[in-house]
């Protein structure tokens, strides 16, 4: 007992003293109090450090769960005050403190054995890694940034560990309660955002007047209003999904406030894709799941009462969302882009262009269309028919093939499931919806959103989960 209560200590210690660093190096940086940059960025790695250790020693599922989290402030870290990026930190000290607790013995790891699903990755990775060398993409960061987080090395981590470090009741509510707090934060940006309170929003640069890239849109800390309503809907079912479990009614109360804000955050986007894909992720995932056709009035009406809500928060918002209806300019740039995908893509369909290299390729293929002005894009806005452009019917089969083997194996067992396990396969279909509605308009380059859809078809997987609890 005393043994324990020394280490809670030690690590209650070691996070206030590396918060408060933290702090120091974010306000030193937003007043300038600290004029040498390579002093900032000394004191904040040691915050790091100190924060590091200490999470070396509590359960991974707090470093990981707070990673995905504060993913959403992915490649923004620097605009935020901070020289480090917060959450690779996080994943990193969470995937050494989840091997410190393996055992000794390897033959006592309850690893799964190797299935299709990870065959399927393997060939996706090594494919998409020979694409990118042999186009000459593969040494500019862009590309590197974009191997990592859209086209899915960081969230495949995240769906081959999910099994084990979310795999009991405890480790699954800090991961839901660590989404929960995060839908907090972006459905009140969202909120502060459509009511133009700009003193509100957290970082400065969200509500920073010359970066123009969705600026009469609610767009977060991921300056991209489909980004931010996609994860708005993840967090808005994870807040749900806990509120299901067993935890104190007031704790309850609050889940379902914030999904209520998430809800009126994703309409606050403005993004005619996010309120498709999220009217399509209640209604689809109410039906597909038996057990839940019976709240399908209830969903109806909490729907109608987030758009009201919307409304009276924002009076605006009528005229805001008439201004996007008449504004054609975003669908004539991808029915141009898309249009010069597809010739792309007959002309070299087995094996592609080559990783990342629509936007310096893809001028010739644009071509005049009598029904629509002529301009395009840097990224294709449509998932799919980018990976079989760049990719080719292999590099993109293969990436579909795991993509879909996933989802599949975290449903498997939908209607025997047992409630522990339910929750996540709801959340896994609810969220798979919604981002396969938003992949066919937008690029989803952006690490929260796709770690959310592979993190939950690898948490729903059940077999690791009972594998674990036999152990235990």
């Amino acid at each position: 007992m005393t043994e324990g209560l020394r280490t809670d200590t030690l690590v209650g210690l070691g996070l206030l003293v590396g918060g408060l660093i933290a702090a120091g190096c974010v306000i030193a940086s937003a007043t300038g109090a600290v004029g040498d940059s390579l002093a900032l960025e000394a004191m904040a790695l040691l915050a790091a450090a100190i924060i590091g250790i200490a999470m070396l020693a509590v359960d991974p599922a707090w470093p990981l769960g707070a990673a995905v989290a504060l993913s959403v402030l992915s490649g923004h870290w620097y605009d935020a005050g901070f020289p480090v990026p917060v959450d690779r930190l996080l994943f990193v000290i969470g995937l050494i403190s989840l091997a410190m607790r393996l055992p000794l013995d390897p033959r006592e790891w309850k690893v799964p054995k190797l299935g299709a699903v990870h065959y399927a990755l393997i060939a996706a990775g090594v494919y998409v890694l020979i694409s990118s060398w042999q186009a000459g993409t593969i040494r500019n960061p862009k590309t590197y940034y974009e191997l990592i987080d859209s086209h899915g090395f960081e969230p495949w981590v995240y769906f081959l560990i999910a099994p084990f470090a979310f795999r009991t009741t405890r480790q699954r509510r800090i991961l839901f309660g660590c989404l929960t707090a995060c839908g907090a934060y972006l459905g009140w940006t969202a909120i502060a955002e459509g009511m133009h309170i700009t003193r509100g929003v957290w970082p400065a640069y969200i509500a920073d007047p010359n970066i123009l890239t969705h600026a009469d849109r609610a767009r977060g800390p991921f300056i991209e209003a489909g980004a931010m309503g996609l994860a708005l809907c993840g967090c808005g079912v994870a807040a749900l999904v806990l509120a299901a479990s067993r935890i104190r009614m007031v704790l309850r109360v609050t889940c379902v406030i914030v999904a209520a804000a998430c809800a009126v955050g994703m309409i606050l986007t403005l993004t005619r894709a996010i309120w498709l894909g999220g009217a399509l992720s209640l209604l689809g995932t109410l039906v597909i799941v038996p057990q839940l056709r019976r709240y399908l009035p209830l969903a109806g009406v909490g729907a109608v009462l987030a758009v009201v809500t919307a409304f009276a928060l924002v009076p605006s918002l009528s005229s805001d969302i008439n201004r996007r209806e008449n504004d054609d300019v975003s669908v004539w740039s991808r029915l141009n882009s898309d249009a010069a995908g597809v010739r792309m893509f007959q002309e070299k369909p087995v094996l592609g262009w080559g990783w990342d290299t629509f936007a310096d390729k893809s001028g010739p293929y644009y071509r005049l269309s009598p029904d629509y002005p002529l301009n395009g894009v840097g990224d294709l806005h449509e998932v799919f028919l980018s990976k079989a452009v760049e990719l080719g019917v292999v590099g993109g089969g293969l990436w579909l093939l795991a993509l879909g083997l996933a989802v599949a194996a975290g449903l498997k067992g939908l209607r025997r499931a047992p409630p522990e396990d339910l929750v996540w396969k709801v959340a896994l279909i609810a969220y798979t919806i919604a981002w396969a509605v938003d992949a066919n308009f937008t690029p989803l380059t952006y690490p929260f959103p796709n770690i959310l859809l592979w993190l939950f078809a690898g948490a729903a997987i059940t077999t690791g989960v009972k594998n674990a609890r036999r152990a235990q």
